[in-house]
Order: structure tokens, then C-alpha cells, then sequence
């Protein structure tokens, strides 16, 4: 199991800062996110910034935001995000689902070939794992909100395509973490780690470990005892993590760190003894 965080955390600052704290604080690596840094630097100039920190980037996530000549029909974005994701050498690489309304619709059909074109193409394997999305902001269901539905269609898709799963979103979705976690066992590939809260009647998401009402030491426990061997990806809110100010958010981050090794460490020390 490899532990990261999403370069999102520090989505506005140079790329340069998340990728020397990743090194610092001993991450195994980061979910590079795709943002304006990225638009600037080109991708020749992103691999070297990779290279001379001496950082991996385990992981690559489409951006937040629409870039600059960056695609916006999602299956487009597909192709290309799974290309670049190769050139970086990831083990995975993050995928949003379709906002089809229905499954099997020609939205649905697209998106899938989408991912078998950008598969097949020449390149080392690599692992895509399509993301749970939380989906109380909206005022109508996709077809993926049905997770029944996601298992299908990376079912269909075949041995490279799992799961990104990420907690907040479970919370905020009102799916019980442990219970969803074992309706998705064996295709999870990627875990998005943050906690979730209800307060003042508003959904507060990618909330820094430990501060909101998710069992996240359970859950972390539960991925030991499974033998889980994906990523487990620290993605924390830029706000939630006071990262406005780097001593902060560094800190904050550092904590973040530290609570998910300590959890692990925890079930690993009980079952070597």
C-alpha cells in the first residue's frame, strides 16, 4: 500500500511546493492533478520539475477546472488524460464517471469506447479508476450514481479499469464507508482519503482526517486486514487544510501523514505478533 496526496491540496500554488513536500514529509508519491502550473510549465518541462525533486507521480487526475486547450467533451478528456498519465509512467491514473442519464445510453456507449481506444493504444499498462461521484450538489441522478452500475461497467471494461473511492464523497452520498467498501472489495484501486461532516445543514467535504464524522481509523484498518495493495491518496481541501498559509498547511498535512501511518501501523504490528 502507497500513501500519497493530491497535488490539488496546493492547487494554487507553483507545482514545485506540493512536489518538495511530498519528499520532506516522505510520501511515497503524489496524485499529480492537472492544473494551471501545468498549462505553463508544458509537459517536457512538468517531467523534469518530477525528476529533479525526485518525486513519483503514482498517480494523474484530469483538471479541476477547464484549461486552456485541454478537451472538454469528457471522452475526449479520457483519451488524453490516460495518454499523459502513461508519459509520466503512473500506476494509475483517475477518471471522472459519465454523467449519462441512463446506462447504456449513447453517452454511456461513447465513454466507454473511450476507454478502449485510449487502452489500446502503445504504452506501459496502466490502471484507471473510475471516481465515485458525490452527487447531493445536483438536482438530477446519473447512472453512475448507481454503484451497482459503476461495478458493471468496470466489470465490462476488464482487468485495467477499478475504482477510485473516495471517503468524503461515501459520507456526503449517505452510504455507510465500511458497508460500501465491501460492496466494491476487489475493485477498488485508488482510495481518495479525506473525512466529511454535516454542519449548519450543509455537506462539508475533503475535510483533513480526523475532523469530521467518518470511522477514516476503521476504514484504514479494514484496507490492512483485506490485503488491500492500491493507493490510498491523501485529498484534502486546500481550505480545510489552512493551506493559505504553507507552515500551516504543511503542518496540517504532516498530521494527516501521521494519522493514516499510525492506523496502519496499528493492525500490521498486531498481526505480525
Amino acid at each position: 500500500m502507497k500513501i500519497s496526496f493530491s497535488t490539488a491540496s496546493f492547487y494554487h500554488l507553483p507545482l514545485n511546493v506540493p512536489l518538495r513536500l511530498a519528499r520532506e514529509l516522505g510520501f511515497d508519491g503524489v496524485e499529480l492533478v492537472l492544473g494551471p502550473d501545468f498549462v505553463l510549465r508544458g509537459e517536457r518541462r512538468t517531467r523534469e520539475l518530477f525528476q529533479k525533486v525526485g518525486v513519483k507521480a503514482l498517480s494523474l487526475h484530469p483538471p479541476l477546472v477547464p484549461l486552456p486547450g485541454w478537451p472538454r467533451r469528457l471522452p475526449h478528456s479520457v483519451i488524453e488524460t490516460i495518454a499523459i498519465a502513461r508519459r509520466f509512467e503512473c500506476e494509475l491514473v483517475v477518471i471522472h464517471a459519465t454523467d449519462a442519464l441512463t446506462e447504456g445510453n449513447r453517452h454511456w456507449r461513447i465513454y466507454a469506447q473511450a476507454f478502449k481506444t485510449a487502452l489500446a493504444m502503445p504504452g506501459p499498462p496502466i490502471t484507471v479508476g473510475v471516481e465515485i461521484s458525490q452527487f447531493t450538489h445536483r438536482k438530477q441522478r446519473h447512472a453512475m450514481d448507481d454503484v451497482d452500475a459503476v461495478l458493471r461497467f468496470v466489470e465490462d471494461q476488464g482487468a485495467q479499469v477499478g475504482i477510485t473511492l473516495d471517503t468524503a464523497h461515501t459520507g456526503a452520498n449517505g452510504d455507510d464507508l465500511l458497508a460500501f467498501f465491501g460492496r466494491l472489495r476487489g475493485r477498488v484501486r485508488n482510495i481518495h482519503l479525506s473525512d466529511w461532516i454535516i454542519r449548519e445543514g450543509k455537506h462539508r467535504t475533503h475535510l483533513v482526517p480526523g475532523e469530521g464524522a467518518l470511522d477514516l481509523g476503521e476504514f484504514l484498518k479494514t484496507l490492512v486486514r483485506d490485503r488491500y495493495a492500491g493507493l490510498v491518496t491523501l485529498e484534502v481541501s486546500p481550505y480545510h487544510l489552512h493551506a493559505w498559509s504553507l507552515r500551516q498547511g504543511r503542518a496540517r498535512l504532516a498530521e494527516s501523514l501521521a494519522y493514516v501511518r499510525s492506523e496502519l501501523h496499528m493492525v500490521e504490528s498486531g498481526q505480525r505478533t
